[in-house]
């Protein structure tokens, strides 16, 4: 766990300081295009994915939302302003979580936000702690997907709603030069198949209230992510130096081929804990 914990951080404490600059947001997801043909800037469409994931949990004026993997939390700042809820955020980065917690002191937004290190799969919260559950294109980054979920429903109020977002395999590649390339470019990333999250709720004793596929209209991220970090090289390259530029900008492109493959899909899955526990009721195994 020590080893993974500090490659993620190395690996998004560069991306969150790229994200920044190209972008201006620390949103490392995938953003929502309701036309192929528009020309949204990256920021907004990874707002627009926000805002429409976390309207699947029908939060509540002061519900109080966990956030299982958040990263810098851009995107609970989005939606603690926006649904007037409290949020609390936990991811494995020590720089991801302390950047959270200085934007929070600047925004003066304590009453509604705050961030922790921890682990998904031991959360250090009472049972039935949280009004709803996000994970954030998180679980592709946890080796125990049952036991996340696990933790996750325990976190959760009776009759709360979890959700999940996440980049799926929509099929088992055919290339095996692709898989090659994968494991190389995304080493500590593991996407589940298409309808195996749906399949994890159920076996952890969740309702599963509906899956909704985006991969059409998550599709154009990364094309259109480069395209808009190319215009921003300079300022990039001003901040970050000639040599970490170069080297990140190396990388964008084979990045972006293999992650616009088109054996990968997004899928939002919707569930919730059982208001009263079923008497002799067990989790389905999914075989």
């Amino acid at each position: 766990m020590d080893d993974l914990r500090s490659e993620l951080n190395l690996m998004y404490n560069s991306y969150c300081a790229f994200y920044a600059l190209a972008f201006g947001c620390t949103s490392i997801h995938r953003g929502y295009y309701t036309d192929l043909a528009e020309g949204v800037a990256f920021r907004d469409a990874t707002d627009r994915l926000t805002r429409y994931i976390v309207d699947q949990a029908d939060l509540r004026a002061d519900d109080h939302l966990l956030d299982v993997g958040c990263g810098a939390g851009n995107s609970d700042f989005l939606i603690a302003r926006e649904k007037c809820c409290r949020v609390t955020g936990v991811d494995l980065g020590k720089g991801q979580i302390l950047s959270a917690r200085m934007a929070v002191e600047a925004a003066a937004l304590s009453h509604r936000l705050q961030f922790m290190v921890a682990d998904a799969e031991h959360l250090p919260f009472p049972d039935d702690s949280f009004d709803a559950v996000l994970l954030f294109e998180s679980m592709c980054h946890m080796k125990d997907k049952r036991g996340a979920l696990s933790e996750a429903k325990r976190c959760l109020r009776a009759g709360g709603s979890l959700i999940i977002a996440e980049t799926v395999e929509l099929a088992v590649p055919e290339n095996q030069a692709w898989r090659a390339r994968f494991e190389e470019v995304l080493p500590l990333t593991c996407f589940p198949a298409a309808g195996q999250l749906a399949g994890l709720c159920s076996d952890v004793g969740l309702d599963v209230k509906g899956a909704i596929d985006l991969t059409r209209e998550t599709s154009l991220t990364y094309a259109r992510g480069l395209a808009e970090a190319l215009t921003r090289r300079a300022e990039v390259e001003q901040f970050l130096g000639e040599e970490a530029c170069n080297e990140i900008y190396d990388e964008l492109p084979e990045l972006v081929e293999v992650l616009n493959a088109e054996y990968l899909g997004y899928e939002v899955v919707i569930g919730a804990k059982p208001a009263i526990q079923r008497a002799g009721a067990a989790p389905k195994t999914i075989l």
